[in-house]
């Protein structure tokens, strides 16, 4: 996550050249299954997906911003196959997490995602300081939601830290 961290804000990426700063996660897939392709409306970043049973996936991203105030990520993204259930799950310096409600992104349409880091909720019940966030992951739940197995795609766009 380090090698590409977001070191400055705000940042925006439109995915025309490459997928920076995210990257694939590291317990299911290949790092294939994230790529810049020819999408539904011009370039964008695609993550090939595999819904099986019980199986969750994810992609992150690092922030390495020396101590920058994160207030708000937001991205577009939609479903090829399946409507999708992701969430969003923020990380501290201390390894403390903080977590979005789970969200629903329309299959063939996109969906607009702002993620204020006041709207996280943490198991441990104590607030974040938007300074010491060091990733964030975005969980794909779709196969503990739908019946559905096989292939998915998730196509986003647009992502902005600010």
């Amino acid at each position: 996550l380090r090698e590409q961290a977001i070191q400055s804000l705000p940042y925006a990426q439109d995915f025309r050249l490459n997928t920076a700063p995210w990257v694939r996660g590291w317990e299911r897939g290949k790092e294939s299954d994230l790529r810049v392709t020819d999408g539904p409306d011009g370039r964008v970043l695609q993550w090939d997906t595999e819904l099986m049973d019980g199986q969750t996936d994810f992609i992150a991203f690092g922030l390495d911003t020396d101590g920058e105030r994160v207030a708000v990520v937001s991205f577009r993204v939609r479903s090829e196959s399946v409507p999708a259930k992701v969430r969003a799950v923020l990380e501290d310096d201390a390894g403390r997490v903080w977590l979005s409600e789970k969200l629903t992104v329309r299959m063939g349409r996109w969906t607009e995602l702002r993620l204020p880091v006041k709207s996280f909720q943490s198991a441990e019940a104590a607030s974040i300081d938007p300074r010491s966030i060091v990733s964030l992951t975005l969980q794909d739940l779709t196969a503990l939601h739908t019946d559905a197995r096989g292939e998915n795609i998730l196509w986003l766009d647009d992502l902005s830290v600010r």
